[in-house]
């Protein structure tokens, strides 16, 4: 009798090996599932950073560009601004030497014969000096930057 429980023991401790080793071989499995499940989504992973990446690099670009564009239409109004300065200041000397002629010529109402001709000359060079006037204030409209006014 003591040999059938020496075969009952052998027959649990076979069975508790391979249900150990069936254990063992699921675990294993297991673990190969989900090995393949880390490298598959670290691929993803990896797939969307460089998608990220390559997406900055054209917003960096893009930014870049967009500064440098910025950059030279600044420099353009810097420079507008600058020529409006001069033709206002041109045009202010213009309307006061158109003044001074005016004032001269009005001098010389009812003088001479000779008074006549330089006269007729002072009227010419205020002609010529309205004209200049009218001429750089149609230039500072051209070079003025849209919605601004003088």
């Amino acid at each position: 009798m003591k040999w059938i429980g020496w075969v009952v023991a052998v027959i649990v401790a076979i069975v508790l090996a391979a249900s150990r080793h069936q254990g063992a071989r699921s675990l294993r499995a297991a673990e190969v599932k989900i090995n393949e499940s880390l490298d598959e989504l670290q691929t993803k992973a990896d797939a969307q950073v460089a998608g990220y990446e390559a997406g900055l690099v054209e917003r960096r670009k893009s930014l870049t560009k967009l500064r440098t564009e910025t950059a030279a239409l600044q420099t353009q109004r810097d420079e507008l601004e600058t020529r409006k300065q001069e033709l206002t200041k041109k045009i202010r000397t213009l309307t006061e030497e158109s003044e001074r002629l005016r004032t001269t010529r009005d001098s010389m109402q009812g003088s001479s014969t000779e008074d006549r001709e330089a006269r007729q000359e002072l009227q010419e060079r205020i002609g010529q000096a309205d004209r200049r006037v009218g001429l750089w204030k149609k230039m500072i409209e051209m070079v003025q930057l849209p919605g601004e006014t003088e």
